[in-house]
């Protein structure tokens, strides 16, 4: 979860009472207006409560968004649920959280309160086990919700205390949260110590800014340059010209107001032009985004590094390391502060362009490196600044005359959103750009060219199949042969996908023609490749298919593109099984397997646990691949172009039959439940042969008479993890909780050496033969 601006103090008491309504109520929403320390207190929560919910905490951040439609996205890509599904977004939402036991933690939701209103009305009905907390200006107005009204921090009213007696310096630092929490910054900012001398201006500075945190902190970094004594009377006099222009406001208000007011006029005209300008990100950004967006008249771009350094130092900008970078980023509350000076500027328009070029320019310089060593971090990047590109083509979409540019980032795109993008999010915005784009260009050509590919994934073929083959007469018309290459390999992989492996191979075969190995055309060739000699593996041409994902393999090893990579390993793995060399096949899929976790590449993770599951079965290790095929399951379960393959399903059931036939069903189920019941990155570490905790061998099995390793329940309860229960139905059959079930599994596990179900089910079927 993020570090906030805002130091927390004096809110302990808070913290239990929220847990106590938590715990009663399945949401609670903290409202208060900006600055009094929502997100601050919601973080500390959660954090109290992390160890209370099974499957952790979620924090959405939904600030940046002004459009209500990407909340369930925002939601959906924070939890990692896999995009490739077809259905409506809030309902994939809803299903994917039913099984879960966790906290929710919606940040910042008034923008969209009515969206926030409706994804939490599906998560109450939908997943009886997810608790919601909720930050927000407004009430959420849905029927039942506990509101928590977060207050500022209480404030010494005058130097008498609420008894009537003298308050002295020990009083006030003991009993006012708002004087440690500005002593706590002023110290960060300027080795400030709160003393007998200086905490009666401390007082007075706490109560004119009437205990709202975000207006002690940027009160408390003016202590670099002024004392308190003199930043009592700039306030006074700032306050005293805001009191008389908005004397309706409420007092809380009209403190901010005055600190914020201040804190823009004690910055330098340079860090004001970047205060405002810099209001213009949705989310984190860095230096060079800053010196390209922010740069210009009035702010020289090389000194725009001065300004950024001068607005950290005041805690206008705050700065996180992120992927090895500095980042940067206004909170809200001075975000909306620096919109309303760029508008008073006639800024705007200009910075909402500038902000859009900058991220068309980042994508396409994307699409360009793709076909290389920096794909993973380009994908991480872009994953990183997925608030902006959404402002980005927001902004071309709502601004007449733009929507071509939409049309060129979506497009550049492509490989992103497939590797490991928001499939569901992109197909979103290219549906909504191309239906105002209607006519031809070769900026469509490419967007049809990126619709397919998706609409591919999500298994919603015909809609995939029009869009290329659109894509594919455009790029005729333009005289584009690595963009008619592309589109035609994707016709390609629909025909294998669907079974017309004749129709596969003549594809990909069209698309390799007129391609060579110049950089630019080398993706498009690697796709056909890949098509290729998947089409050759259906077909049982196992030596030919060998050849082709050879070629794609070198190509994409020489320029070190992972992702090329993993799925030309796909197409040589199962040339190699078809061939059976198991030990091959086994190695391309652990390869696989690595560079699916980087992507987070669920059905390149299938196809690799499918692929290891047949070596496995193939080798006599029958156990070991039914969990394996039992994970290969789960995952088709959540990738739908995983399962849509037209050898999925034949080759798993195949692999299977033979696994039941060696250790009989009970066994096989109770493997493959075990399989079955990982999450993404639990599968691929199985896959791998990874330890929890670290890397040592698997134990071995220990020998001996049962009864004296386990207790009689024990053993009653390994013999039925043997018939393939679940914890849950152990429980069931044993009129026990269903946490006194787990427990017993856990102290088999411990008693055994064992570190899963699987091995618990081998040895149990050993006892039993002996």
């Amino acid at each position: 979860m993020p570090a906030e601006l805002t130091s927390f103090v004096g809110r302990s008491g808070e913290i239990g009472e929220i847990r106590a309504l938590l715990s009663s109520a399945r949401m609670v929403t903290l409202t208060g207006p900006g600055g009094v320390g929502k997100t601050r207190l919601a973080l500390q929560v959660a954090e109290r409560l992390r160890r209370t919910f099974r499957d952790g905490v979620c924090f959405i951040d939904l600030s940046p968004l002004a459009d209500g439609g990407l909340v369930a996205y925002s939601v959906g890509d924070a939890l990692r649920i896999d995009s490739s599904t077809t259905g409506e977004q809030l309902e994939l939402v809803a299903k994917a959280l039913r099984g879960r036991q966790m906290l929710l933690l919606l940040d910042n939701c008034e923008r969209v309160t009515e969206a926030c209103s409706e994804l939490i009305g599906a998560v109450l009905r939908s997943a009886p086990d997810v608790r919601m907390l909720v930050t927000s200006r407004q009430s959420l107005d849905i029927t039942g919700e506990p509101e928590w009204v977060v207050k500022p921090l209480p404030v010494p009213v005058s130097e008498s205390g609420a008894d009537g007696r003298r308050l002295t310096f020990d009083d006030v630092a003991a009993e006012y949260p708002c004087v440690e929490l500005f002593a706590q910054r002023a110290a960060a900012a300027s080795g400030f110590t709160l003393s007998k001398e200086n905490w009666p201006a401390v007082a007075r500075i706490c109560r004119r800014l009437d205990g709202v945190p975000l207006a002690l902190e940027l009160a408390a970094g003016l202590s670099r340059v002024l004392s308190a004594q003199q930043i009592v009377e700039r306030l006074d006099n700032q306050f005293r010209v805001l009191t008389t222009a908005d004397r309706g406001a409420p007092a809380r208000h009209r403190s901010l107001k005055a600190t914020v007011d201040w804190s823009f006029e004690l910055c330098s005209d340079e860090e004001r032009l970047l205060w405002a300008r810099s209001s213009v990100f949705a989310g984190w950004f860095g230096l060079d985004a800053a010196e390209d967006v922010c740069g210009g008249e009035g702010l020289p771009a090389e000194r725009v590094l001065e300004a950024v350094s001068g607005l950290v130092s005041k805690s206008i900008l705050v700065r996180e390391q992120k992927w090895g970078e500095a980042q940067y980023r206004l909170l809200d509350t001075l975000a909306q502060y620096g919109r309303e000076h760029l508008n008073d500027l006639g800024e705007q328009a200009v910075l909402a362009r500038r902000h859009r070029d900058w991220y068309l320019r980042r994508s396409e310089r994307m699409e360009a490196d793709w076909f290389g060593p920096d794909q993973i971090r380009w994908s991480r990047l872009m994953r990183t600044v997925r608030p902006d590109l959404r402002a980005a083509l927001e902004f071309c979409l709502s601004t007449p005359g733009e929507s071509q540019a939409a049309l060129r980032i979506l497009s550049a795109m492509d490989q992103c959103w497939v590797a490991s993008g928001p499939v569901r999010e992109g197909r979103y915005w290219l549906e909504r750009a191309l239906k105002l784009e209607p006519e031809p260009s070769l900026a469509r050509a490419g967007a049809l060219k990126t619709l397919g590919h998706l609409a591919s994934i999500q298994g919603d073929q015909a809609v995939a199949l029009s869009a290329l083959r659109e894509s594919r007469s455009l790029a005729e018309r333009y005289g584009d042969q690595p963009l008619l290459s592309m589109a035609t390999a994707g016709e390609g992989l629909i025909a294998l996908t669907t079974g017309d492996l004749s129709g596969a191979v003549l594809l990909a075969e069209e698309a390799l023609r007129g391609l060579g190995d110049r950089p630019h055309e080398l993706s498009s060739r690697v796709s056909a490749l890949i098509a290729l000699a998947l089409a050759k593996n259906q077909l049982g041409e196992y030596d030919q298919a060998a050849v082709f994902a050879e070629e794609a393999r070198r190509h994409s090893a020489r320029d070190s593109a992972q992702w090329y990579l993993s799925w030309a390993l796909v197409a040589l793995g199962f040339a190699e099984l078809g061939r059976l060399n198991t030990g091959a096949a086994a190695g391309h899929a652990r390869e696989i397997l690595r560079i699916a976790r980087a992507f987070r590449d669920v059905t390149g993770a299938g196809l690799a646990t499918m692929l290891m599951a047949g070596a496995t079965v193939i080798d006599g290790d029958h156990v070991r691949g039914a969990a394996l095929l039992g994970l290969t399951r789960r995952l088709g379960e959540t990738a739908i172009l995983l399962r849509s393959i037209a050898f999925f399903d034949s080759t798993t059931k195949l692999f299977e039959r033979v696994a039941r036939e060696a250790i009989g069903d009970a066994a096989f189920q109770a493997a493959a439940a075990e399989g079955q019941a990982f999450d993404f990155d639990q599968a691929v570490a199985f896959a791998l042969g990874e330890a929890p905790e670290n890397d040592a061998p698997e134990p071995d099995a220990p020998t001996g008479p049962a009864k004296a390793l386990l207790s009689k329940r024990e053993w009653q309860v390994a013999q039925l993890v043997a018939q393939g229960m679940s914890n849950k139905d152990i429980a069931t059959t044993l009129v026990v909780s269903q946490r006194t079930a787990e427990g017993h599994v856990q102290k088999i596990l411990r008693k055994l050496g064992f570190r899963s179900r699987t091995q618990i089910v081998s040895w149990a079927a050993g006892q039993a033969e002996q």
